[in-house]
């Protein structure tokens, strides 16, 4: 018997046996368009690139994406980040699954791409709550509170056939279709009502979770939700373009929240699919993630000034534009960082990260560069060490640092 729900984490390949035929058919197909991180922008990574790749043994894996797909039989795929060495598909614990879950969760929270709120009385536990289920939740607490505050409103044009003249006639259908009831009009105006392309898109998410949600409590909350929606239309087929619609002024600010959830719940995966809308992909690739979480935690030290994050440096635009993930200053010095999700070989940063940082040194005339690593559970760096390099006359530090996925914090504060 499959079980409808599968747990496996990045880069660890999985057999396909767990899936179904039609279930592990969408995972060969799905591809990063699915995926929505990239520095401060939430859209389609690189195209024509699969999540997944086939491994030995008729085995999947997925090497940078994390987070949970739905796929149309059903079935479940929770992706989670390695943060255990030596970790194997068959070994795997529910601890282990719990902890791995809740690293992702509170990653998600602190970049800001979820606003996951438990109550006092609430029975939403991140560690061995269901991913999709945590995503829908962070979506509905969303609207609750969106509600609240009150639907914003907008000139909807609307097109009908009544009794009096309201707006301007539309004389190509009032023709076609009041020839023989001369007592109608076929009118074309605009509405000031709730009835925007914000709120379709909100409405119909709300739907959406209800019908594919498993858990009671986010049913109920989506219930409560509904019957003041019910003046709105939903949308049929949800699509990018929807999205680019909305308006993004100040008075909409509320919205965007709820909004950017609607878009991980609304925008199913582009692959082959047997006749169900209910198929789901909420994916981030996990180097990205980290490095949005360090850079929230980069903002909350009152020390750091000028934190610019994934600014391209000009100077080579012809090369590529090589991107150091954030520069800052601390104490009146320029510094440039670089946050890697991966553990450092032999305890000692790669030939290609230390021609790369002390690159954007010698390009900004920085004297501290920092390559940022996690401070894994049971492996990977776990205090800072320094490596120098004079050149011109001038000696320059390269600094490896862990970064606590526990505390979300430097082990060593001193060193920024």
């Amino acid at each position: 018997m499959l079980s409808n729900k599968v747990l496996v984490f990045e880069s660890v390949p999985f057999a396909k046996s767990q899936l179904s035929k039609s279930a592990a058919y969408e995972l060969e197909n799905i591809t990063t368009q699915s995926v929505f991180l990239r520095g401060d922008q939430q859209e389609a990574d690189d195209i024509n690139k699969f999540i997944f790749e086939p491994s030995r043994d008729e085995s999947l894996v997925s090497w940078r994406y994390v987070g949970v797909i739905k796929t149309s039989d059903g079935t479940v795929i929770e992706i989670l980040p390695k943060i255990f060495k030596d970790l194997a598909f068959e070994n795997t614990s529910e601890t282990q699954a719990h902890r791995a879950r809740n690293v992702l969760v509170r990653m998600l929270i602190k970049a800001g791409l979820i606003s996951y709120r438990r109550g006092p009385n609430s029975k939403l536990d991140v560690d061995d709550f269901p991913l999709l289920e945590v995503f829908i939740h962070s979506f509905l607490s969303e609207m609750k509170n969106l509600i609240r505050r009150g639907l914003k409103k907008d000139y909807v044009e609307q097109n009908e056939n009544i009794s009096m003249l309201k707006g301007r006639i539309h004389f190509t259908k009032h023709i076609r279709l009041n020839s023989a009831a001369q007592h109608r009009l076929y009118c074309r105006f605009d509405e000031f009502c709730t009835d925007s392309i914000e709120n379709k898109l909100l409405a119909t998410a709300v739907t959406k979770a209800q019908r594919i949600s498993k858990d009671t409590l986010n049913k109920k909350l989506a219930s409560q939700l509904l019957p003041q929606l019910d003046q709105i239309d939903e949308l049929k087929k949800p699509e990018e373009y929807h999205f680019k619609m909305c308006r993004t002024n100040r008075h909409m600010n509320y919205y965007q929240k709820a909004l950017k959830l609607a878009r991980y719940i609304l925008l199913s995966p582009p692959v082959p699919r047997a006749g169900n809308s209910d198929t789901l992909a909420i994916l981030f690739d996990m180097s990205k993630l980290f490095e949005k979480t360090v850079e929230a935690a980069l903002r909350e030290d009152t020390e750091i000034k000028s934190l610019q994050a994934q600014q391209g440096l000009g100077w080579f635009i012809g090369l590529g534009s090589p991107q150091p993930d954030y520069i800052f200053c601390k104490n009146g010095e320029q510094i440039v960082a670089d946050a890697k999700w991966k553990t450092p070989a032999s305890g000692k940063p790669g030939k290609g990260d230390q021609y790369q940082l002390f690159t954007y040194m010698k390009l900004l005339k920085a004297g501290r560069a920092i390559l940022i690593y996690p401070q894994l559970s049971e492996y990977g760096l776990q205090q800072a060490k320094q490596f120098d390099l004079v050149s011109e006359n001038k000696t320059c530090s390269l600094i490896m640092t862990p970064f606590s996925l526990k505390t979300f914090c430097f082990e060593t504060q001193d060193i920024l």
